[in-house]
């Protein structure tokens, strides 16, 4: 399996074979995930913190994988969120905590690079 249309997955190619990467990439790219994330960045915390429960819920399997490293799969799907982030004028300024989250310690925060 390629990388999903769009995702540039550098040295995340070999996690392109697992059918979930497709799944999480679509699943960050629809509407109201973009919204979660753009509103959450105006709000100053992390991107990824509207989705935690959702990507928990539905990805549980994949970041408790013992097959798969869980700390790549977390750094995946922040790497698919920066791409995300800044295709949309925004740029990484900083890390953030995620508070009540299982497998995600802290992910992006942004900034429009218009700011």
């Amino acid at each position: 399996m390629s990388a999903p249309l769009g995702y540039t997955p550098g040295r995340f190619a070999y996690l392109m074979e697992e059918p979930f990467t497709a799944e999480l990439w679509a699943f960050l790219n629809e509407a109201a995930s973009i919204r979660a994330m753009t509103r959450a960045t105006a709000n100053g915390q992390p991107a990824i913190a509207p989705l935690l429960p959702d990507i928990e819920q539905r990805f549980a399997g994949h970041l408790a994988s013992p097959r798969l490293p869980a700390e790549e799969v977390v750094v995946l799907t922040n790497n698919m969120i920066k791409q995300i982030m800044e295709s949309r004028g925004y740029e990484h300024a900083a890390c953030g905590i995620c508070r009540n989250s299982r497998f995600f310690k802290s992910s992006g925060l942004y900034r429009r690079t218009d700011d």
